[in-house]
């Protein structure tokens, strides 16, 4: 194998029937300077078996199974293992494009001084076979970042980073279940790094009932109103936010607010959106699905020269 230039890294626990569908795009396309590198975190559904034998023909570039505390550790993990010189973090349920991929790769050989980039993609409703794009909200908050260097978060989907650049960026958190959030919110607050965005259609999201968006709902809600705290909710508003009295006393005093909401609010829907895939689905119609999203994802790529901009 030459010298490796892009890790693919996915991290996954008891999703079988996805990897079996997703793997196989990454499998028949992946490249001789590119490597697959899967951490599994210990599964019981016949993923080990699954993945030991693709590692065991060489399709697999680098896998470990074993026991750990989640998605970050799993892909904290893979960093570490991998031999690239540039990261892609991938997810077992989910769609990839990876020529997009591979033109934010070049651009980032050509700009050597940034460390980590974004990239935007598309939301897959099943229901309705139709999509939604990124890009459009990806590049406000970009540019808002450019303009005054506020921290957001977009879409781990579409994170692309230097593997020598993670002595600056640092690795996933482990504490949080939101994981692309607490990354992209402490990356773009960190002015010790260069970021760039590409306003191309990298990735397909879609949603499904085993999805970490779906997971432990309460938990990742008390998590994003602890970022807003954190990061004084510059991620979502200015400063001229809080010149009214009220809000800016509710910003000093935001732990009792989650107290009482957490009090007389216990109660949450437990009906799913309907956008969300029933992955109770025969093995032959979730495949479909996922085929369906992939034809969307390749008709909205577009071919001509990515206008990347940089932060």
């Amino acid at each position: 194998m030459s010298e490796v230039r892009l890790s693919y890294l996915i991290t996954t626990f008891n999703k079988l029937k996805y990897l079996k569908i997703t793997l196989p795009f990454l499998l028949e396309n992946v490249r001789e300077d590119e490597e697959i590198v899967i951490t599994d975190g210990g599964s019981t559904d016949g993923s080990q078996e699954y993945l030991s034998g693709l590692y065991k023909d060489g399709k697999i570039h680098q896998y470990v199974s074993e026991r750990d505390a989640g998605e970050a550790d799993g892909f904290n993990k893979g960093i570490l293992m991998a031999k690239g010189k540039f990261i892609k973090p991938l997810t077992d349920d989910d769609l990839f494009e990876l020529d997009g991929i591979r033109k934010c790769v070049g651009y980032m050989l050509s700009n050597g001084e940034v460390d980590l980039m974004g990239m935007g993609g598309i939301s897959y409703d099943s229901a309705l076979d139709s999509y939604e794009s990124s890009i459009a909200s990806d590049t406000l908050l970009f540019e808002a970042y450019r303009r005054g260097k506020r921290p957001f978060a977009i879409s781990g989907l579409g994170v692309l980073f230097r593997k020598h650049s993670i002595s600056k960026i640092g690795l996933y958190g482990v504490n949080y279940k939101r994981v692309d959030m607490e990354f992209w919110l402490r990356s773009s607050s960190n002015r010790n790094l260069k970021m760039a965005y590409a306003p191309v259609n990298a990735y397909c999201w879609i949603a499904n009932m085993d999805s970490n968006s779906f997971s432990t709902v309460a938990q990742k809600r008390m998590e994003m109103e602890s970022y807003n705290l954190v990061y004084y909710f510059q991620n979502a508003y200015d400063g001229q936010f809080f010149s009214n009295p009220f809000l800016h006393l509710l910003k000093h005093n935001w732990h009792w607010f989650l107290r009482f909401k957490n009090h007389f609010l216990r109660k949450e829907s437990k009906a799913l959106p309907s956008y969300v895939l029933n992955d109770a689905l025969d093995p032959k119609k979730l495949t479909g699905a996922y085929h369906k999203a992939l034809v969307k994802l390749k008709g909205c790529t577009v071919n001509e020269p990515v206008a990347f901009v940089k932060g």
